[in-house]
């Protein structure tokens, strides 16, 4: 929903919700960092990855495989989705609403990860999490605290010089 609402008259301006640089953008950031990110983590950490709610070895390797796949493929399907609800909300002269819902849903995110902050951030198998949560490895003395944060600075770096971008040549003529 972030590039509807930065870019608000170009998204206004577009004649498709889905055909257009802005949703572009977003789908390059989902290729580039967040996928890959998170079948890294997903296939390589999947104890963490599924925050300890699930435990990975008392399942059939293609139920994990699957469940990994499903979630990745949940990436690119809630990003698309909010979006679309994102550039529907902006066409309609919604923007606040748009802001509503975007400020909703991070704060909904803040709070689940405030909750599971103990899981969040403390990386191991779910054996040992389930035994003494405190014997998994702290975050941020793992490798992949290290990997999340790259990831995290190279998205948000990017993000900002494509939306500075976007929002310098905002209107833009529609497509017919």
């Amino acid at each position: 929903m972030l590039f509807p609402l930065v870019c608000a008259e170009g998204v206004r301006l577009a004649g498709h919700f889905f055909i257009n640089r802005f949703f572009l953008g977003a789908v390059l950031i989902e290729i580039f960092f967040f996928i890959p990110l998170g079948a890294y983590l997903y296939f390589f950490y999947p104890d963490w990855s599924l925050m300890y709610f699930l435990d990975p070895a008392s399942m059939e390797e293609a139920d994990v495989r699957l469940i990994g796949v499903a979630a990745l493929s949940l990436y690119f399907v809630f990003m698309a989705a909010g979006f679309a609800l994102g550039s529907r909300l902006v066409r309609m002269e919604k923007t606040r609403a748009a802001v509503i819902v975007f400020a909703a849903s991070a704060l909904a995110l803040g709070v689940f990860s405030l909750l599971t902050y103990s899981r969040l951030t403390q990386v191991g198998l779910y054996a040992e999490w389930a035994a003494d949560p405190r014997a998994t490895t702290h975050l941020m003395k793992h490798a992949i605290g290290y990997v999340i944060g790259v990831d995290a600075a190279a998205a948000g770096v990017f993000l900002l010089m494509l939306l500075n971008s976007f929002r310098k040549n905002d209107i833009i003529p529609a497509v017919s």
